[in-house]
């Protein structure tokens, strides 16, 4: 059986800081080192505004939360 296509919403910096609970300096510093999706521009500009794919991001709270899942506490 398949999945339902689910649609791929883009997410402005307002709506991915609600969402994961992280503010802007914090996200940019995750982009910088890679553990975080990259940002998608919205146009050809090099000015233009960013945003994450929604997919993306959850995946990496879900990845947050298996972390979290697998941790051995002593």
């Amino acid at each position: 059986m398949s999945q339902p296509h689910t649609p791929n919403r883009l997410l402005r910096l307002s709506a991915v800081e609600s969402l994961v609970g992280l503010k802007r300096a914090r996200l940019y510093n995750l982009f910088a080192e890679g553990a975080f999706p990259k940002q998608v521009r919205l146009g050809d500009a090099p000015n233009s505004p960013v945003a994450w794919p929604e997919q993306e991001v959850q995946t990496w709270i879900n990845q947050r939360i298996a972390m979290r899942n697998q941790a051995v506490w002593v």
